[in-house]
């Protein structure tokens, strides 16, 4: 369950499951992000559902007391939709993910992104990349995270890359970590460990004394 994180200073209070998410002015988050003009993303939802909007903001996600993600975005909206409540991010946004100890998990960032909270989904288009801590870097058009399953997954073309190579597929589904996950029609480049063949003076030696 998250708890609701604490800010002096709020500006539009949004609501993921059981938290409440309460988003900053800092004005130095816009040197954090690119350019606006840089991550058009996928056209934003009907005007008609509006219900907040705000620029420049940085949140919060506690869980259990933890700090679990840091949110930053240029535009963040708040829309009541005939499906529920969707909040939007029309011009991208950076997540960073976090260990229980408080170090640096992951990273994510897209050019648009839809938290749906009734869902306890988020979705991440175009331009997503996300790293994880060892380095590893996934990148594809659309990445949808599940809370409640605790996993992320997609259905489109992938690209994963590791110390040990290049795969690419159609279709992804991980943990959220990048720590066990499965491609689907991979295909790509591996290194594999170097092997040394004995030597035939060695193997003569062997075959003389069994």
């Amino acid at each position: 369950m998250l708890d609701q994180p604490i800010y002096t200073r709020a500006l539009l209070p949004l609501t993921l499951t059981a938290s409440v998410l309460i988003l900053s002015t800092d004005c130095t988050v816009r040197d954090e992000l690119p350019n606006a003009k840089d991550v058009a993303g996928p056209p934003p939802l009907a005007e008609e559902y509006l219900l907040d909007r705000a620029q420049h903001i940085e949140a919060i996600f506690y869980e259990e007391g933890r700090m679990r993600f840091r949110l930053l975005a240029q535009t963040v909206t708040r829309k009541e939709t005939p499906t529920g409540l969707i909040i939007e991010f029309p011009e991208g946004f950076h997540l960073y993910l976090y260990y229980d100890t408080g170090g640096l998990a992951g990273f994510l960032t897209a050019r648009y992104g839809v938290l749906l909270p009734d869902h306890q989904k988020m979705i991440a288009r175009g331009h997503v990349v996300f790293l994880n801590d060892k380095g590893e870097r996934l990148d594809t058009e659309e990445l949808i995270a599940d809370k409640q399953a605790d996993k992320i997954y997609s259905y489109t073309h992938v690209r994963l890359r590791t110390a040990d190579g290049v795969i690419e597929g159609e279709g992804f589904e991980s943990d959220w970590l990048l720590k066990n996950y499965k491609i689907k029609q991979p295909r790509g480049t591996l290194r594999l460990p170097e092997y040394t063949l004995p030597s035939t003076a060695h193997h003569a030696k062997e075959q003389a004394n069994p």
